[in-house]
């Protein structure tokens, strides 16, 4: 499992290792490792939550990674991790590239319904999706993701919606629009 985020409140790192601990205590023959990659002013808090729930050798803290760094990391993964929370001062994520950028490798992604992110991730198609702070459906999504292996509808779909070329397809035809009704109104 991989995480790529901020250690900030809304980026839902402590629900991650919570739902990580429960999950790990359910195959205790298995060595399950969870990556972070990220920095941020809650890092030594949740260093201290992963000695706490005892799980400290199976959570691997990268630092901050350059992007090349992160690719070769999800090139290693078998599941992305986003459980976005709604923190107490009301900051919102928007829809992640962190998720495009997992969904673009084909990986299974397992996040919360939030913001903009539903829109991005189809439960059940791209994913899993849970109510946000609710480890028991965390820790299901954990479990049922296991045999979901590579995704190639996860790069496809990044590639149909969200990719440079849509983006500048759609931007073309807004232009094309405007101009065409600048001219009809000058004819008029």
């Amino acid at each position: 499992f991989i995480q790529v985020a901020g250690f900030r409140e809304k980026k839902g790192h402590i629900y991650t290792l919570k739902a990580f601990k429960r999950f790990s205590n359910s195959f205790p023959e298995k060595s399950f490792k969870l990556i972070l990659i990220g920095s941020g002013e809650r890092e030594k808090e949740l260093n201290l939550l992963c000695e706490q729930l005892g799980i400290k050798s199976q959570v691997v803290f990268l630092g901050w990674a350059s992007p090349e760094q992160v690719k070769l990391n999800l090139e290693k993964a078998n599941c992305f991790i986003h459980p976005s929370i709604t923190p107490s001062n009301g900051d919102m994520e928007s829809t992640t590239v962190a998720i495009m950028e997992a969904m673009s490798m084909e990986l299974p992604i397992i996040a919360t319904y939030h913001s903009g992110i539903p829109e991005l991730v189809e439960s059940g198609t791209h994913g899993i999706l849970v109510e946000e702070k609710n480890i028991g459906q965390y820790v299901d999504a954990m479990n049922r993701i296991l045999d979901w292996g590579l995704q190639p509808q996860n790069r496809q779909r990044i590639i149909d919606h969200f990719s440079q070329a849509k983006r500048l397809k759609e931007l073309q035809a807004f232009y094309d629009f405007a101009i065409e009704q600048m001219h009809n109104k000058k004819s008029k």
